[in-house]
């Protein structure tokens, strides 16, 4: 099977150059101009983009987008996160991760080494031969070889999805999205292989088994989420631009996003002060949340819309002077003609 995520990831890439808006359309399209068939979540999605639904989930979308740090959501639809989280995306990271846990949100997991480096082809390889002698040794984890299938092994005998990769570190990293009301504890039992995703502490569990040191689970929260109605498109959405499903992509999610986020109903939808946890209740979040990313947006909207003007009046110049051309030519065709006419008329009369 040809894999193909890198041109998916660069269609969503092509499209955050230019606004979220863009980014929020192209999610949309169904099927993938990239892919040779159904994505995971391609029903969602179909369904959601739908003529009767699109323009209320495009306003879900873009609520989840504008509260995005756009350096990270280029990060995850590349799957460079891990590596520029030490680097040019720092302090955004940092920011992410100092918002304080009493507003839930959206993370990403990958499996990295210390310098944000994603395994190699050869280790994955090496990685899910473990992976499988451990599941030969348990009947009760049967369940995990049908999902190492999908992500690591062909479907048609002919097709090797690995095959397709070049050596060393894989394109777009392996990950994993998910949602928490408590995202700093949640990712901490990710890290710890408590209360994880089966798949993915596996492969993390055979990695450090067989190469010590070099590779573990890195979390990241990448965006808040302040409105309950939103939280399953705002998985759902994180998890198709990171391609983190285990068909069309590098990923350990082998559900539809969104089908259950836990923790939702955790919280009071309306409530004036804080629970006895602590926790703020869903419209109080709501209504504190930052509109910067909102600002940022329109901004660019703004921008975009000069440029496209600027673009169509280059396009529309010529033919507008070429028209002006004609218009003038005309003028002097009927005044011509006028004058050619009223000769005739006296010709006429003098006979």
């Amino acid at each position: 099977m040809p894999h193909n995520r890198q041109d998916e990831a660069d269609r969503y890439i092509e499209a955050a150059q230019k606004s979220m808006a863009h980014v929020a359309f192209a999610v949309l399209i169904s099927p993938s101009p990239c892919l040779d068939g159904s994505r995971l979540d391609e029903d969602y999605f179909c369904k959601r983009g739908a003529k009767e639904a699109k323009a209320f989930n495009l306003e879900q979308i873009l609520t989840v987008l504008t509260m995005m740090d756009r350096g990270i959501l280029l990060a995850i639809i590349d799957g460079t996160l891990p590596r520029r989280s030490l680097t040019d995306l720092q302090q955004a990271v940092r920011q992410e991760r100092n918002i304080p846990d009493a507003i839930p949100g959206i993370y990403v997991n990958y499996v990295a080494d210390k310098n944000g480096i994603h395994p190699t082809k050869k280790d994955i390889t090496s990685i899910v031969e473990a992976m499988e002698k451990y599941i030969d040794e348990f009947e009760d984890v049967k369940v995990f070889s049908r999902v190492i299938d999908y992500i690591f092994k062909p479907r048609d005998p002919a097709q090797v999805l690995l095959s397709g990769e070049p050596d060393g570190p894989i394109r777009g990293g392996i990950s994993e999205v998910g949602f928490s009301i408590n995202i700093t504890s949640r990712l901490l039992n990710h890290k710890k292989h408590q209360e994880s995703q089966g798949v993915m502490t596996l492969f993390d569990a055979c990695g450090q088994h067989l190469f010590p040191d070099r590779y573990a689970i890195q979390g990241f929260p990448v965006v808040r989420v302040v409105n309950p109605l939103v939280v399953d498109m705002a998985e759902s959405l994180i998890s198709r631009l990171a391609s983190s499903y285990v068909t069309w992509g590098w990923g350990f999610n082998a559900n539809q996003a969104g089908a259950s986020v836990q923790g939702v109903n955790s919280l009071s939808i309306l409530q004036a002060s804080t629970d006895q946890n602590g926790k703020d209740s869903w419209a109080t979040i709501e209504a504190e949340a930052s509109t910067t990313g909102i600002e940022e947006e329109l901004s660019l909207v703004k921008d975009y819309t000069a440029v496209c003007r600027d673009e169509m009046a280059d396009i529309i110049h010529p033919h507008t002077t070429l028209l002006d051309a004609d218009y003038v030519a005309q003028q002097r065709y009927h005044a011509q003609f006028k004058r050619l006419r009223g000769l005739a008329s006296d010709e006429a009369d003098a006979a």
